[in-house]
């Protein structure tokens, strides 16, 4: 198949760098790519993430988040909310007349103030 793509700049050099540096196409480096982020997926779809993990301590450094990524695992966290009739009215209640804002609240919606350059 052959598939035809805009990379941005950035982007289009770091897909050069890495075919020059692994005596590979483009495609197969993107080939690569798209399987690492199919085992990502899989993986997400378990419960699992990717991790990288320290060779000699066998500690995990850090993990692989992708918005793809992210975005499975969170729907596979997704929990069903029941809300009463009587808890849509209030809502609906508080909505239509919403409670006055309080001093810290009024404190905390304030514009940041940032100090003047001189």
């Amino acid at each position: 198949m052959r598939i035809e793509t805009t990379l941005p700049d950035p982007r289009a050099r770091q897909l050069a760098e890495l075919a020059d540096e692994l005596h590979m196409s483009k495609s197969a480096v993107i080939e690569e790519a798209l399987a690492l982020l199919f085992t990502g997926l899989v993986e997400a779809r378990r419960g699992r993430r990717v991790a990288i993990i320290d060779a000699e301590s066998q500690r995990v450094i850090s993990q692989l988040a992708t918005p793809a990524l992210s975005q499975v695992e969170w729907a596979s966290r997704r929990e069903r909310v029941t809300v009463s009739e009587g808890g849509l009215l209030r809502v609906a209640e508080a909505v239509a007349s919403p409670p006055k804002a309080t001093a810290a609240l009024r404190k905390a919606m304030r514009p940041a103030r940032h100090p003047r350059n001189g």
